[in-house]
């Protein structure tokens, strides 16, 4: 006898979306890993704008020697006003600042003289080679001209008179020596390898070392390190001037 047919049981439907839940997780997933990732970019590109403002600093430090071996003194302030100077007259000298170095040849790659951080500044802007010698309206200084006839200049990251007496225990911390208000230059000069050639505050709001905002300063010695925002900024006496701040 033929068998009796066997009765056909309809397939299982498929299923051809997500549902809300499952969406919903995959959704979850994701903004969990932006989360994670976004912060840890951020601080991979603060890590790379910081070591190549290092760079830029070593480079700027050995074109510094060579051109200080050579014309016997360091470049001129940037746009230095003779106003700057407190003391009357006013004797102040005003040059091409640290772009001298890339203009007389002595450092071969103009980007140097610019910070990465540094980044609502155009290159077609002049100030854009000159944030390693502007001013840095935050940085501490000695507003008393007796002690100090510079006063806020010394708010220029670049400066090589910062108006130390022969009497000062921080003479030798100055690229240049002099009397009263005029820088005076010659081959005999030899700054401490812990004077402050120059500082970089555009890491401050985004580079972190135990919760405090960090500038990267350059010594002339050739070192370059991070200090913390607190030693750089604000009022107190200790030290009264950013310049004065020693390596750590």
């Amino acid at each position: 006898m033929p068998g009796r047919p066997r009765p056909i049981h309809p397939l299982p439907p498929v299923r051809s979306a997500f549902t809300i839940v499952e969406l919903m997780v995959v959704i979850g997933i994701i903004v969990i890993l932006i989360a994670i990732i976004v912060p840890v970019i951020r601080s991979l590109r603060e890590s790379n704008r910081l070591m190549t403002c290092a760079s830029n600093m070593h480079a700027i430090s050995t074109a510094l020697k060579a051109y200080t071996i050579d014309e016997g003194s360091v470049p001129t302030p940037y746009q230095l006003s003779p106003a700057d100077y407190s003391a009357a007259p006013a004797t102040g000298v005003a040059g091409n600042g640290l772009r001298t170095l890339y203009t007389a040849g002595y450092l071969g790659h103009e980007p140097s003289l610019h910070c990465p951080s540094q980044i609502n500044v155009l290159p077609s802007n002049v100030a854009y080679y000159h944030c390693y010698d502007s001013v840095d309206s935050q940085a501490r200084y000695n507003s008393d001209t007796t002690a100090n006839p510079l006063g806020a200049a010394n708010q220029r990251k670049y400066l090589p008179y910062r108006g130390a007496a022969s009497t000062d225990p921080d003479y030798h911390r100055q690229l240049a020596h002099g009397a009263t208000t005029v820088p005076a230059y010659d081959r005999s000069w030899h700054p401490d390898d812990s004077a402050v050639v120059l500082w970089c505050d555009f890491h401050a709001a985004t580079l972190t070392r135990g919760g405090k905002g960090q500038y990267q300063v350059l010594y002339w010695g050739g070192n370059v390190e991070l200090i913390p925002v607190n030693l750089m900024q604000g009022t107190g006496t200790d030290p009264s001037d950013a310049w004065r701040v020693k390596p750590q």
